[in-house]
């Protein structure tokens, strides 16, 4: 009798095995809502703007298929999985890679055996002898991407652009009466030459751009050697100088240049056999986004056996070394390997020649039309925002230049409606609360940052004391950076633009 009352007994409307269900629909829902919600939030919306913007940009989206999406629609929806809801505009910190560079990579590390190249013993079986043969393929591509003749250029694997410049700063022949010239718009890793140039006995003054050929004139002629450092594209705001800022300075028989390329090379084309300067700084992340940790130095061969001398040497960087006297034999018959201590990392090596084939089915001059219509637009739109009394509500900066055109970086101040700039981590969390990264601060470029600190007192509030020497208080120190990539579409230009306006305009 018990158990067929209990048996009997009505079933509670909270039985858990309900509110399980039910739980489970309202999960459902949600995912497809969010599912919907991200969909509806990248993909084009066929506006007035989106067809004015075709219309004024034609270099955009690579190609137009037969399906009328453009092929930057594509690549999106098929190569960037793993960005679901983010709107990524930090491209110059690192470019956003495409998965399959991952795939690709990964298929050859399974089916190709990769080992030291250092234990190479010309033999074609070895594993070292083969993993050497990839690295230099994938040398023999850089040199073709960068117009080189290895004849005359040495390419030499780093862990990146700071690497180089670490290199060609350690390696310089320094003497008490050498002189280290540093452009004052330069990233922190050229400025840190500065110490390995000290520390040698030599001087050291850093200059604006405009400055350098007039202080060359009047005072090369008191130094034996001079190493000028510059960059070619600013990774704080986009500033170029090219062939034309860099051709006079050659004109000194005891200068060196040094030209950071950084900034310039994931969207402009470089041409290291006319482009006038002596070394080369390179990082393949900011091109490629996948490996990480792979740069390299790039010099002209003759003057770096010049200008250039190897002070520390490690593993496979010499072909002899007597411990008991200073005699050292460094291999001539291939150049790089004195400059490449221990053993490089040839697996990354060997997975950036699966990138550069990437970067290259988009082709450079491609990149270039399609990154310069975002940012173009962007600054646009950006210098034409005001607040509701009319006032400007972003102040665009650009460092002085003769060149008029700026890369696809775009550093700002956003202003309140009284002409104050709103600090930049207040505008960048803002933006990172809606899913969109950008960056804020100096980006480790502070000779800029202090540059436009000094010069601007429009945006200075009441003065104060700031932490730093040199900075004035009360002033911006520090932008928002928007760093516009090979992968970006317009409508996350679009989102950015619409959130900003949304979220500060007074």
């Amino acid at each position: 009798m018990t158990m067929l009352l209990l048996e009997s007994k009505p079933r509670s409307k909270y039985d858990l095995k309900n509110i399980a269900g039910w739980f489970t629909i309202v999960v459902i829902i949600l995912c497809v809502f969010v599912m919907i919600w991200s969909s509806l939030r990248h993909n084009h919306i066929y506006s007035k703007e989106y067809l004015r913007f075709l219309d004024e940009y034609p270099g955009y989206g690579y190609s137009q298929l037969s399906s009328g999406l453009y092929l930057i629609d594509t690549v999106r929806q098929e190569l960037f999985h793993n960005l679901k809801s983010y709107v990524y505009l930090d491209n110059t910190a690192s470019l956003m890679a495409p998965t399959d560079n991952f795939d690709h990579s990964l298929h050859f590390f399974k089916t190709h055996f990769l080992a030291n190249p250092h234990s190479a013993v010309g033999n074609s079986i070895s594993p070292s002898t083969k993993t050497d043969a990839e690295v230099d393929v994938t040398r023999e591509k850089i040199a073709k991407m960068f117009g080189i003749n290895t004849k005359n250029y040495t390419i030499a694997f780093t862990s990146g652009a700071t690497g180089a410049l670490h290199l060609i700063g350690e390696s310089f022949n320094w003497t008490n009466n050498s002189l280290f010239i540093v452009c004052r718009f330069n990233h922190l890793s050229v400025i840190g030459i500065r110490e390995l140039a000290k520390d040698r006995g030599a001087a050291y003054i850093a200059l604006l751009p405009d400055e350098i050929l007039p202080f060359l004139t009047a005072n090369a002629t008191n130094y034996d050697t001079i190493l000028v450092g510059m960059p070619v594209a600013s990774n704080f705001d986009g500033s170029l100088w090219l062939e034309d800022f860099f051709a006079p300075l050659r004109q000194f028989s005891n200068v060196n240049v040094l030209a950071d390329v950084a900034a310039y090379v994931p969207s402009h084309k470089l041409d290291i056999s006319t482009f006038p300067a002596d070394f080369f700084a390179v990082s393949f992340y900011k091109m490629v986004g996948y490996p990480t940790g792979v740069g390299v130095m790039i010099c002209n061969t003759n003057v770096a056996n010049r200008a250039l001398r190897k002070r520390y040497f490690g593993g496979g960087t010499v072909k002899f070394v007597n411990p008991q006297t200073d005699d050292i034999v460094f291999s001539k018959s291939t150049p790089y390997r004195r400059w490449e201590d221990g053993t490089i990392n040839f697996y990354d090596a060997a997975a950036l020649s699966i990138g550069i084939d990437h970067f290259n089915w988009l082709g450079v001059d491609r990149i270039n039309n399609h990154t310069f219509s975002l940012a173009d637009y962007t600054r646009d739109i950006l210098g034409n925002l005001v607040h509701s009394n009319g006032s400007p509500m972003v102040y665009l900066y650009k460092s002085p230049s003769s060149n008029p055109r700026q890369a696809s970086i775009i550093s700002f101040q956003v202003l309140n409606k009284t002409g104050y700039a709103v600090d930049p981590k207040i505008v960048n969390d803002a933006l990172l609360d809606n899913y969109i990264v950008t960056r804020k601060g100096a980006h480790c470029n502070y000779g800029s940052a202090l540059y436009f600190n000094n010069e601007w007192d429009g945006l200075c509030t009441k003065p104060r004391t700031h932490e730093f020497p040199g900075v004035r208080g009360g002033c911006p120190f520090g932008v928002v950076r928007v760093s516009i990539g090979a992968y970006n579409t317009f409508n996350d230009v679009r989102i950015m633009l619409v959130t900003l306006e949304k979220e500060f305009k007074q």
